[in-house]
Formats: structure tokens, C-alpha cells, sequence
């Protein structure tokens, strides 16, 4: 099945993505949703979509099918309840792997200017 690759309707859009959309991408785009004001409501609901999309999903063995299978809630809420104690904040974790201030600031100038261009605004973030 052919989809339409985003950048033919925003060509500024940035894709990346994995076989589950969970795990290492899950926390990224946890991370770029947090900087760009997105809510953790709606950061919780857009990683539990990759919970649903088995049917793209290799079958893991039986050793791991259940510590890994699924992106249930709790592990995104858990997430951040893990990266706000550890580190004060989700900036205070992005400082610390040099993703400073400057560098989130211009990810957010760049949704903000798409969102302006849409007449769509940014959701402020709430927190868990």
C-alpha cells in the first residue's frame, strides 16, 4: 500500500520513524513534542497509537513478548515521572545531552512558524 510522504503536502516536515515507533523513536519524538509544547496528555496518547499497530510488528520470541510487546501508557507516563525526578525537568535531561536551550528553542521557532502558517496553535504542556 502507497502512502503520500508528508513532505509532498509540508515541505519542511522532518520524518523519521522505526519498524514499532516505540522505544528509541518513541523517545525522541517524546522529547521533540515536550520542546515543541506539546501536552503529556498528548504525548501518552500519540505513543499508546504504536500499541495498536501490531499487525506491522515482527512477533517477538517468547522470552521478550512480554517485557517489550505493546506501548502501553504507563511506560510513556513513566518516562517522563522518571525524567522530571531524575533531572528536574525534560530541559534538564535535554541540557544534559547537550540539547541546550538555543537548539530547542529554534525547534520550536520552526513548529511555531508552521502552526502560524496553518492557523493551528501549540498546546502548553501539562504535566503528569
Amino acid at each position: 500500500q502507497q502512502q503520500q510522504h508528508p513532505q509532498s503536502t509540508f515541505p519542511d516536515a522532518v520524518v523519521f520513524h522505526c519498524v514499532q515507533g516505540k522505544d528509541r523513536t518513541g523517545i525522541l519524538a517524546m522529547l521533540c513534542q515536550s520542546v515543541m509544547g506539546v501536552s503529556d496528555n498528548e504525548i501518552v496518547d500519540d505513543y499508546h497509537k504504536s500499541h495498536h499497530q501490531k499487525k506491522h510488528r515482527h512477533e517477538p520470541n517468547e522470552n521478550t513478548r512480554t517485557l517489550f510487546a505493546g506501548a502501553p501508557r504507563e511506560v510513556m507516563e513513566q518516562t517522563l515521572v522518571f525524567l522530571r525526578h531524575s533531572y528536574g525537568s525534560i530541559e534538564g535531561y535535554l541540557d544534559s545531552i547537550g540539547f541546550h536551550e538555543g537548539w530547542r528553542t529554534r525547534l520550536a521557532n520552526s513548529s511555531n512558524n508552521r502552526n502560524r502558517n496553518s492557523n493551528r496553535s501549540v498546546p502548553k504542556q501539562s504535566k503528569l
